[in-house]
């Protein structure tokens, strides 16, 4: 949604409660989080800078949305 560094990125499978995802500590002092990724689509660490615009993984199948139809969540947050 904007330029920002990671502060957290789950890579791995998806399994449980747990999904790949990512949070970025934009440059306009908000988090966003994408959660439900595709396994190993994510392709940051954290401490990287992503620019605006850029690609941050896939949205999973039904396994990575707990079941449901392929989506993603996406949250904006004033902390972390």
């Amino acid at each position: 949604a904007v330029p920002g560094t990671v502060v957290f990125v789950r890579h791995g499978i998806c399994s449980g409660e747990t999904f790949p995802a990512i949070i970025i500590h934009g440059l306009d002092g908000l988090y966003y989080l994408y959660s439900h990724l595709a396994p190993d689509s994510i392709p940051y660490y954290k401490d990287q800078y992503i620019e605006d615009g850029a690609v941050i993984g896939e949205v999973g199948d039904s396994i990575c949305s707990q079941n449901a139809a392929p989506h993603l969540h996406f949250d904006v947050s004033r902390v972390y």
